[in-house]
């Protein structure tokens, strides 16, 4: 279980990106970028942070090679903002929750059946 701590960094990181991407970079606006979660190791040195991507796969892989590259420039304006004696290094990775949620909905719906587990009427 994550710790209180942990859990209160990963959502200031998680906030503070999501302004950054959203309003203050302009290299990122207007992309349809999202901050899902940031999850922060024990040690406090490394910050996993997935961003969903509305957009095919090849642009998907092309923003998160462009998000890794640019990982310095976020974690010191990160480091601006937040009161910490050290920044975790940042590192992302593509949320695929909706892509997954997808496929089983597919699937289900090939089989006849619903989300709550009852024969669909037709």
């Amino acid at each position: 279980m994550k710790s209180n701590r942990l859990l209160r960094v990963g959502e200031e990181i998680k906030k503070e990106l999501a302004t950054l991407l959203s309003f203050k970079d302009e290299e990122y606006r207007g992309k349809f970028l999202t901050v899902t979660e940031a999850r922060i190791s024990k040690d406090l040195h490394y910050a996993d942070v997935w961003v969903m991507v509305m957009a095919d796969s090849a642009t998907q892989v092309a923003n998160l090679k462009q998000l890794n590259s640019d990982a310095w420039r976020f974690r010191k304006e990160i480091a601006g903002k937040l009161y910490m004696r050290h920044i975790p290094q940042l590192r992302f990775h593509l949320d695929s929750t909706l892509d997954n949620a997808e496929k089983i909905d597919g699937l289900l719906r090939s089989t006849g059946m619903t989300l709550d587990g009852k024969q669909e009427i037709e």
